[in-house]
C-alpha cells in the first residue's frame, strides 16, 4: 500500500510539473497578447482622453488649466498601463483556478472516486439501494453543478457531493478585493456557499433512502484541496 501511495504521488507531481511546463514554455505569454490585441490600445487611450476631457469640463474655472493638463496629462498611458498588468494578473488567476481542477481530478482518480452512472452500474448494489440512488441522482443532476459521486467499497457505498475549497477562496477573495470589501480573507474562510448547497444535496439523499429503508450516516472528508460531503450508505438493507 506504501508502494501504490508512493507511485501515485509520484504520478501525480509528473502531472503537475507537465502543466507548469506547458503554461510557462510559452502558452500563458500566447494569451496575454492575444487577449491584449483584442483589447486594441489605441480604443483604451481614446476612452482615457474623453474620461480626461469629461474631468476639465467639471473643475472647469476651478483649477487653473496648465495645472489641470499636467496633472491629468499621463491618464491615458496610465490606464494603458494598468489594464496590461490587470490583464496578465487575470490570466495568471485563471491558469491557477485551472491548474487546481485538474489536482482536484486527479485525486480523485487516485482515490478512486466514481460517477454516480458507474456506480448505479455496479453488480454490488441491491436494488433498493440502486433505486434511492437513481432517484436522487435525477433530481440531482437537473439542478446542480458541482462534482458528485462515490466510494464503492465491499461493505458500503459512501456518495459524497464536492467542491474545492482553494479554488471558491481564490474566487471569493478576487470578487471581495475588487469591491474594496474589508477584512476579505476573514469572510472568504468562512464562506459557506457551496458547503450550504452540498448540504442541502446530501440531506435530500438521506430523505429518499429512508423511504426506501436503507441505512445511512454522514462523512465529511477533505482530500488536498477537495472538501467531500457525504452519506455512507449500509449495502444491506434494514430490517
Amino acid at each position: 500500500m506504501k508502494l501504490e501511495n508512493t507511485q501515485t504521488q509520484v504520478e501525480k507531481e509528473k502531472i503537475s510539473q507537465l502543466i507548469k511546463e506547458t503554461i510557462h514554455g510559452g502558452l500563458r505569454q500566447r494569451i496575454v497578447d492575444e487577449v491584449r490585441d483584442m483589447c486594441e490600445v489605441t480604443r483604451i487611450r481614446e476612452i482615457a482622453r474623453r474620461a480626461v476631457a469629461e474631468l476639465k469640463e467639471a473643475l472647469k474655472g476651478l483649477v487653473p488649466d496648465e495645472y489641470l493638463n499636467e496633472a491629468l496629462s499621463g491618464f491615458p498611458e496610465d490606464l494603458v498601463y494598468f489594464a496590461a498588468v490587470g490583464l496578465e494578473g487575470a490570466v495568471d488567476k485563471a491558469f491557477e483556478l485551472a491548474v487546481l481542477g485538474v489536482d482536484e481530478k486527479v485525486d480523485m482518480v487516485r482515490h478512486g472516486f466514481l460517477r454516480i452512472p458507474e456506480v448505479l452500474k455496479s453488480t454490488l448494489l441491491p436494488e433498493e439501494v440502486k433505486k434511492a440512488l437513481w432517484e436522487w441522482w435525477e433530481w440531482y443532476n437537473e439542478r446542480f453543478v458541482l462534482s458528485a459521486g462515490a466510494f464503492l467499497r465491499n461493505d458500503g457505498l459512501r456518495v459524497c457531493v464536492t467542491y474545492n475549497t482553494a479554488r471558491l477562496f481564490i474566487l471569493c477573495t478576487e470578487w471581495c478585493v475588487g469591491r474594496r470589501r474589508d477584512d476579505c480573507r476573514e469572510e472568504c474562510e468562512n464562506h459557506m456557499g457551496l458547503d450550504h448547497v452540498a448540504r442541502r444535496t446530501t440531506k435530500r439523499l438521506q430523505e429518499i433512502l429512508d423511504e426506501y429503508g436503507v441505512k445511512h450516516g454522514t462523512t465529511d472528508l477533505t482530500l488536498g484541496n477537495t472538501k467531500y460531503v457525504c452519506v455512507d450508505i449500509a449495502l444491506e438493507k434494514s430490517s
